[in-house]
């Protein structure tokens, strides 16, 4: 099948004087071809392409392409627990691990799924995402186009929730926050499964 993928780098600097490069595949694949030209819809990242392409950036930064590949290969983490659960009425993501470690996943999760982050504050622990070009199962609907994520720490898991930006009065429909953390959950599949 004809396929088409865009990659996204996300450059976020660490307290310690260290840079993280992030890099996220969205890739689509042809379905059918109709008088108004082809359709398109959005398949799972394939996580072989983006070690690849993190392999080249490796090698345009300076590292050679053997050490690339062994960086690349070992950079394995614990396997990793996720559940969308309802805690008093409200759909959180728990994810089993500390909070540095899942804001960083979190990160790479939002732009696997379509949610491109255009503000973060990683103190208050909030990604705030666009959704307007959110592929969404056929017959839902989200009632805004941009949602914050929130991350909270607590201890040695972290809780997911999403909500409005910037309207305290405003509680978000359950629809909304679902229909965001199960594109999010689907998107960490990768590291579920890999424990990358």
């Amino acid at each position: 099948a004809a396929t088409r993928s865009k990659y996204r780098v996300r450059v976020e600097r660490e307290p310690n004087a260290v840079t993280n490069i992030f890099l996220s595949q969205r890739k689509s694949e042809l379905q059918s071809i109709t008088e108004q030209g082809g359709v398109w819809s959005t398949v799972p990242s394939d996580p072989e392409n983006e070690a690849e392409m993190l392999v080249n950036l490796m090698e345009h930064m300076g590292k050679s392409r053997e050490d690339a590949l062994f960086e690349v290969a070992n950079a394995k983490g614990p396997r990793l627990y996720i559940d969308l659960q309802d805690i008093d009425g409200i759909p959180v993501l728990l994810v089993g691990d500390q909070y540095s470690r899942v804001w960083r996943r979190t990160g790479i999760a939002l732009d696997r799924a379509g949610l491109p982050i255009y503000d973060q504050n990683r103190n208050k622990g909030t990604y705030l995402v666009d959704a307007s070009e959110l592929e969404l199962p056929e017959g839902t609907y989200l009632l805004r186009q941009r949602y914050q994520v929130h991350l909270l720490s607590q201890g040695p898991q972290t809780l997911i929730t999403v909500h409005y930006p910037d309207d305290e009065s405003s509680k978000i429909s359950e629809q909304d926050a679902r229909l965001i953390l199960n594109q999010i959950l689907s998107a960490y599949r990768v590291f579920r499964t890999t424990g990358v």
